[in-house]
């Protein structure tokens, strides 16, 4: 489109020329000139006209093919900032993910050495203990045969004994009678104790009914109080009638008789306060006969506790007898029992030493082996981590691959550029207008300017392929081959480059969305806790027992520090009063009702700084979403709107040659439109005049001016 509408104009010239050498000529040929001479001056005017045509629009054609390799240039260019960015970043992470790597492996293998050291002295270790085992098995062997010979000894010893078994007999009597008298004595102890256990019982029997009288006393109280908010509430009722009924004559009479009963409750009032100060008395009264009735319930135990001691006792006393028996029955020489149950004593305990020795060694084993099991696992997560480097170690060559492509592509379309201007040199004529020349020295500048680009993108590549290298060197997985150069120049390569590039254009716009939705995801993390939500849901039932127990927590709490607040504030009021406060609970009640200002601080405190955190997130969000609806406003209209005052907006175009070419629009009271005047409206009248004041359409008035702007500056080009 904008090739024709620049040959459309050219005719016209054309025309408009040939129009005005056709009425010159007509004056000559009047002065006596030929038709002949006339024909061939017009036949070469037009051809040389038709020459010129074609070399603007060859020229046009180039720079339109310039501007838009210039655009693909700055966006290679900044792909590869970003992608060099990208690499370093990556090269960075790789180094600091490797160093890590190595030091946790060094660690891995010196644990590794340690634990094989350890259980190298554990298996030595388990080899002595089985042999000290063996020993002690062979000890324990030639032990029993020596017991069993001595205790042949001892039967045969045992008739020699029994004299002695007859003074123990004695000696045993003599202390079954002192036990008999210590269990008579205990027996009458016990006695006592049950009589003053039934007496204690008694007792509390009558102090149970005397706080079932009282628990009667204090429901009636209740009673008593509930009436007396009654009749309080009838006082007040009264009062608003009193206030209500002094007008009227007829109603007052009335009201007298009522007022008459006012002292008689007033008594009652009286009765009732003289009535809650004995209540008081009698629940002083009672929390006595509580704590008293606690001592008595302490001594009952007491005494349970010295009538199961005298039956442990009993039963004691039995299995000595029955021992002595056993002991009598049993023929005894030699030793005497007394050293044979020390030896076996001893026996016993070294056995059990060494099965306390056993049940280390294979505790130790056990968790030697659950050791060498983390070991293992340790070993496996360190061998996926380096599956995973090498994931990474190949994602950069790719990342490399990408880029020696798009210094491929670069390099082609230079070598592109410097064909089209060598051509459109040798095209050239020395007729051409001195617009055409300073168009072309101007061309050469900015391509000079741009092969000084790519050589410092040249630059920037060798140094990453010689960093590249440098890594290579340090781990051989990382190798690329650098693919060399080539200088011939492909329409159907150049056009699959391009391909290429809206692809990984494409995947960019992708990496970021999915960059957005990482960022989004680790906000989210921050504040609900760590899961993922693509993979894991969270599901609450509705009768949770968890939620339930834990609001019956908070309920408790709640309930605890309330009654903790009222028993601050009845305590507060008693010191304030000196103890001699009349009406307790109502002050307390009064003081809690009004509103502390602390809590309620604390409380605002912590809405505002949620409140602040959210504005913060919605503005960032607002912000972000309004910087990309005004670039997407700026692609789609072609213009950009700022504020400028209040109710006045600055709209610049796209097509704009200078930063002074802007309207000022104001919005007025009715929400209408109105262009303000400016330098670059003051040449602007004709489109003023047709588009706003005679068909009144700003739209229509913008878009005839993106035209005009768009025609001049493809004209210019």
């Amino acid at each position: 489109m904008n090739d024709n509408t620049a040959v459309i104009r050219m005719k016209r010239d054309f025309d408009k020329f040939i129009s005005g050498q056709s009425g010159r000529l007509d004056l000559s040929q009047s002065v006596g000139s030929d038709d002949s001479s006339f024909m061939n001056i017009t036949s070469g005017t037009a051809l040389s006209v038709k020459s010129m045509l074609e070399k603007e629009k060859d020229s046009m054609l180039k720079d339109a093919e310039l501007s838009a390799a210039r655009g693909t240039i700055a966006k290679l260019e900044a792909e590869i900032s970003t992608l060099k960015t990208s690499n370093k970043r990556a090269r960075i992470e790789f180094e600091k993910d490797l160093g890590c790597f190595k030091d946790g492996k060094d660690r891995e293998s010196d644990k590794i050495k340690e634990l094989k050291s350890q259980i190298q002295f554990l298996s030595s270790r388990e080899k002595y203990a089985r042999e000290e085992l063996e020993e002690y098995k062979k000890i324990k062997d030639n032990s029993r045969s020596d017991y069993e010979t001595k205790i042949m000894e001892l039967k045969k010893g045992n008739m020699k004994l029994q004299d002695e078994v007859q003074k123990t007999r004695q000696t045993l009597s003599e202390k079954t009678t002192e036990f008999r008298s210590e269990l008579l004595k205990s027996q009458s102890s016990l006695q006592r104790n049950i009589n003053d256990l039934e007496e204690s019982q008694t007792q509390l029997k009558l102090q149970q009914r005397r706080v079932s009288e009282l628990t009667t006393e204090i429901s009636e109280l209740e009673e008593h109080r509930t009436r007396a908010n009654l009749l309080e509430q009838q006082l007040k009722e009264l009062d608003t009638k009193c206030t209500r009924m002094e007008e009227d004559t007829i109603v007052t009479k009335a009201m007298k008789t009522q007022l008459t009963l006012f002292p008689d409750i007033e008594k009652e009032v009286k009765k009732l306060r003289e009535q809650n100060a004995q209540l008081r008395e009698i629940q002083e009264n009672n929390m006595l006969l509580k704590e008293k009735a606690e001592s008595l319930e302490r001594k009952l135990e007491r005494a349970e506790k010295i009538y199961t001691d005298a039956a442990h006792l009993d039963t004691e006393n039995l299995a000595l007898k029955s021992k002595l028996q056993k002991w009598e029955q049993v023929e005894k020489d030699g030793k005497s029992p007394s050293q044979l149950a020390k030896r076996l004593t001893c026996l016993q305990e070294s056995e059990a030493v060494m099965l306390e020795r056993q049940g280390q060694l294979q505790s130790r084993i056990h968790s030697l082996e659950e050791h060498l099991n983390s070991s293992q696992q340790k070993l496996e997560k360190s061998i996926t981590e380096l599956q995973k480097e090498k994931s990474k170690v190949e994602q950069n060559a790719d990342l490399i691959k990408r880029l020696q492509r798009k210094l491929l592509f670069v390099t082609k379309e230079r070598d592109g550029f410097k064909n089209i201007l060598d051509s459109y040199e040798s095209e050239m004529t020395v007729n051409v207008a001195k617009h055409a020349t300073s168009r072309i020295q101007h061309l050469e500048d900015t391509i000079d300017n741009y092969r000084k680009q790519v050589d410092q993108l040249e630059g920037d590549l060798q140094k990453a392929y010689s960093q590249n290298g440098a890594q290579r060197m340090d781990n051989p997985q990382i190798y690329v081959p650098v693919v060399p150069a080539q200088s011939e120049v492909d329409k159907k390569t150049i056009l699959k480059l391009r391909e290429r590039i809206s692809v990984l254009e494409k995947e960019i716009e992708k990496s970021e969305e999915q960059r957005y939705i990482l960022e989004t995801r680790i906000e989210q993390r921050h504040l609900q806790g760590d899961y993922d939500p693509t993979k894991t849901k969270v599901i609450h039932f509705e009768m949770n027992p968890v939620a339930m127990a834990a609001k019956q927590r908070a309920a408790e709490l709640q309930r605890l520090r309330e009654e903790n607040e009222t028993l601050k504030e009845r305590i507060r009021v008693l010191e304030e009063s000196g103890g001699q406060a009349m009406d307790v609970t109502e002050q307390v009640q009064k003081r809690l009702q009004e509103p502390s200002s602390s809590k309620e601080v604390d409380e605002m405190k912590a809405q505002l700084t949620k409140e602040e955190l959210k504005n913060k997130r919605l503005m960032e969000a607002f912000s972000k979403k309004s910087q990309e609806f005004r670039e997407v406003c700026y692609q789609l209209t072609g213009y950009k709107i700022d504020f400028h005052y209040t109710n006045q907006y600055k709209v610049t175009s796209m097509y704009a040659e200078s930063r002074d070419d802007f309207f000022v629009f104001q919005q007025g009271e009715k929400n209408d439109m109105q262009l303000l005047s400016t330098d670059f409206t003051e040449n602007l009248e004709e489109t003023i005049d047709l588009y706003l004041s005679k068909h009144k359409s700003i739209p229509a008035f913008l878009s005839s001016v993106t035209l005009d702007l768009f025609k001049t500056q493809t004209f210019k080009v």
